[in-house]
């Protein structure tokens, strides 16, 4: 019994200090994003999970406190996972598994937070860092309509662009032709009155 008492006062005592470790990391996290407390975030189930990734376009920023930058996520329905993080390209396949996001080839999971106050803000968490923030969620389809949209926005200001240059050059050309036909017939008149005024000067000539 001497022996184990001793034993239990040091387990509580470490005990104690990782969970004062723990506390102080979740602090520094939560204020690295901007969140006052642990009570402004809510863990998601699996279900949620499932419903918040499935078919979707997550978009936002990476800081795992060493790298930071955009990160922009596709889930596909079939379980394809690719994403786009601090400049880097990535694919996987992902699951969701006892309340969390799980990717077979990178052998990691992490556990999703929503905001309280925010509807669309939605965290990652991985072995006590919050390493991401996703500010904007929308779905492929919806993804696809807007870069299709883009893209024929592109082509018809391109197209409209290139009409006006055309339009400008043959408006500049038309004019050029008009000017030097003006030239033209100005120079043939000045050279007639000329002429007239001449054949008038030697008429008078006894």
């Amino acid at each position: 019994l001497n022996i184990i008492q001793p034993v239990k006062a040091d387990l509580a005592s470490d005990l104690l200090k990782l969970a004062g470790d723990a506390a102080e990391k979740n602090k520094k996290e939560f204020a690295k994003w901007g969140i006052k407390s642990g009570k402004d975030i809510q863990k998601l189930k699996s279900k949620e999970i499932k419903l918040l990734l499935n078919g979707n376009v997550l978009e936002g920023i990476y800081n795992d406190n060493t790298n930071q930058g955009e990160t922009i996520e596709v889930y596909y329905k079939d379980g394809t996972y690719k994403g786009t993080v601090n400049g880097q390209s990535e694919t996987a396949k992902w699951y969701v598994k006892e309340g969390k996001l799980c990717y077979k080839d990178f052998n990691s999971c992490s556990r999703v937070y929503k905001s309280k106050s925010e509807p669309t803000v939605y965290y990652l968490k991985q072995q006590g860092i919050i390493f991401t923030k996703f500010t904007k969620v929308i779905s492929i389809e919806e993804k696809e309509k807007i870069k299709k949209a883009a893209e024929e926005k592109r082509i018809a200001d391109a197209k409209a662009a290139e009409e006006k240059k055309l339009a400008e050059e043959k408006a500049a050309e038309e004019k050029r032709i008009a000017d030097a036909k003006a030239a033209e017939e100005k120079k043939l008149a000045e050279e007639k009155a000329a002429k007239e005024k001449l054949e008038k000067k030697l008429s008078l000539l006894p």
